[in-house]
């Protein structure tokens, strides 16, 4: 599978798999439990899908299911805008960013000290949803057995 992966991220036009490297998304959202924060990136790049290490590739007979695990240096790049209520302070924002690790949570405290903001689950889950559609579409071309015998 590590063989497969650079192949991958530039996208097999040939049996349809898209390029996954770099992957784009728009207005992806995130916000508090009671809606008082929210951030937004309106324009996300991710970067790096070719460098991904293959750490576990198995196929899961008994589950017609195959376990992939990846670790993937990745890198992201866009605008962002911060709007709402912060404690006592509102807040209105926007800008470029570049980030290089995805964090899956980051605290922030209300009075009641218990909100907390989920920044890195909206992201995480358009990244794998797109590599799992571009891997459906390679494993859907490529049969299994024949790809595990090279």
């Amino acid at each position: 599978m590590q063989i497969a992966f650079p192949y991958i991220a530039d996208g097999i036009s040939e049996i349809g798999v898209p390029r996954t490297d770099p992957m784009n998304f728009e207005n992806i959202t995130m916000w508090t439990e009671q809606n008082s924060f929210r951030f937004t990136l309106p324009y996300l790049q991710i970067r790096g899908g070719r460098r991904c290490k293959v750490v576990e590739f198995r196929q899961l007979r008994d589950q017609s299911a195959l376990k992939l695990i990846v670790d993937c240096p990745l890198l992201g790049t866009g605008t962002y805008k911060l709007n709402g209520k912060m404690l006592i302070f509102d807040i209105d924002k926007e800008g470029d960013y570049k980030m290089q690790t995805i964090q899956p949570l980051m605290n922030v405290f209300s009075k009641d000290k218990t909100t907390i903001l989920q920044i890195g689950e909206p992201i995480e889950s358009s990244i794998v949803k797109n590599l799992f559609n571009a891997l459906k579409v390679f494993f859907n071309r490529v049969p299994i057995d024949e790809f595990l015998q090279h």
